[in-house]
């Protein structure tokens, strides 16, 4: 098996997956790419394991035999030295006998001590080599070698290929809205092994938190009949250990139930995020900061454009959850489009949360909110009052419309669509009961006895 082979085979699965659609030929197709896929990677793991035993297998045989050579090198050299120093002794105990020797014989005793010497020293050092290529040879059977490394490393590389978001939601596709009951055992097994070399070969759970497919997850985990079969098990117990993954990392970092509504291809980007935004959060504080110390001009400027109570509530109750975020002012635009605030701007809302103080506690920015509109409470009450007495005024006006338009009618009874009701009692007044009130009593006035209104089917009757 050549490195041009399996990439080819890697190259035309994805090409395959690319061009193959949801439900063409009753997704035979797509089953059967995920079953050539995982075989093929079966096959792929059991080459590339049987190399790295059979390494280690021939690397421990060669060190046997060297080792056998090896002592028996030492046997013989060690059996030389004992007799030189046997020779030795027996050598210095003449010599304290009677030290009348010629020099000659003197001489040839100096040679065979340093003799022996050598040969000692040569021993140790061939000992001391030994001991270090015994070494260097245990350290390349460990399974940290830089073969075994390129082998498992080519092969995580190899299933990335694989591993994209628009084959997960193919491969999710074969067990979605109780498909899974209805597959054959093989594409079963082969979507759980699929799914699971994403987590143990990839190590990328993250992968899967999308809300298209945890939706797939909890369809799965839901199902009474999935949950009651033996042979799904595997399945449902891989899925549930996403979910509990999934709401570990919800603790740690609250904004990913924000990202699950988007793609992130790139796997530095995916862990940089959810990593709590520590380095966006330094930097947005740090802004912050360098823009409190602006003139007060800007916060006169603030208080002249019209802030409602909903809104600012909303801007108090929205700004810890979004302060992480690098755009969190465009976030908090779109809340207030919400509540149909489309002329604010993300320099406002700044210029907004720097007038609470948000960015320094919360609990001054709730002070503040309260100052503003509690205080101010009077002067609406006064305001309302106001406008309503000008709606009152205004009923004699609207009930003289009415009466111009029965009288134009020649039947007693006019009916009216509910809408056309509603929009008259919004020209007339705020409250239906009491519309109907000043309604009844003018009627009286105008000595118009019977009087009545029906509501029925959406439809309302005015009867005199």
């Amino acid at each position: 098996m050549q490195n041009i082979f399996h990439h080819d085979i890697i190259k035309a699965l994805r090409i395959g997956f690319e061009f193959c659609k949801k439900g063409l030929l009753e997704d035979q197709i797509l089953k059967c790419l995920l079953r050539l896929i995982i075989g093929f990677f079966d096959l792929l793991e059991g080459f590339s394991k049987g190399k790295v035993l059979t390494l280690q297998t021939n690397k421990q045989v060669r060190k046997k035999k060297k080792k056998e050579k090896k002592n028996a090198k030492r046997k013989t050299q060690q059996q030389e030295v004992e007799e030189l120093n046997d020779f030795i002794e027996k050598d210095e105990q003449d010599d304290e006998e009677g030290d009348f020797l010629p020099d000659g014989q003197k001489q040839k005793k100096k040679k065979k001590i340093e003799e022996s010497q050598e040969q000692e020293s040569q021993i140790q050092h061939e000992n001391q080599e030994d001991e270090d290529d015994e070494e260097d040879e245990d350290e390349d059977e460990d399974d940290d070698t830089p073969q075994f490394q390129e082998r498992k490393y080519t092969l995580q590389s190899e299933f990335a290929m694989l591993a994209d978001y628009s084959i997960i939601d193919k491969v999710l596709y074969l067990i979605n809205d109780e498909k899974i009951l209805y597959n054959s055992p093989e594409v079963n097994e082969s979507v759980f092994k699929y799914l699971n070399k994403i987590q143990t070969l990839l190590q990328a759970e993250w992968l899967f938190y999308q809300v298209d497919f945890l939706w797939v997850i909890q369809s799965v985990l839901s199902n009474k009949e999935v949950n009651m079969r033996i042979e799904h098990k595997k399945l449902v117990d891989f899925f549930k250990k996403i979910v509990n993954k999934l709401f570990v990392k919800i603790e740690e970092n609250k904004l990913l139930v924000v990202e699950m509504l988007f793609r992130f291809t790139d796997f530095q980007l995916k862990n940089s995020i959810l990593s709590n935004y520590q380095d966006i959060e330094s930097k947005q504080n740090n802004e912050l900061i360098e823009t409190a110390l602006e003139d007060d001009n800007d916060i006169l400027e603030e208080q002249s454009k019209k802030w409602t109570e909903v809104e600012d509530r909303a801007l108090i109750y929205n700004y810890e959850t979004f302060k992480n975020l690098e755009n969190c002012y465009e976030q908090l635009c779109l809340i207030l489009n919400g509540f149909r605030s489309y002329d604010k701007q993300p320099l406002d809302v700044k210029k907004r949360i720097k007038y609470f103080k948000l960015h320094k506690n919360k609990f001054t920015a709730e002070a503040i909110f309260k100052d503003i509109y509690q205080n101010s409470k009077v002067l609406q009450q006064y305001n309302y009052n106001n406008y309503i007495i000008k709606k009152k005024v205004s009923v004699e006006k609207a009930i003289y419309k009415l009466i111009k338009m029965i009288q134009n009618k020649d039947e007693y009874k006019i009916n009216f669509t509910l809408d056309e009701f509603k929009l008259f009692i919004e020209q007339i007044f705020i409250n239906f009961k009491e519309y109907l009130f000043y309604f009844e009593e003018f009627f009286k006035k105008k000595k118009i006895f019977y009087f009545k209104t029906q509501i029925k089917k959406k439809r309302i009757s005015i009867i005199y």
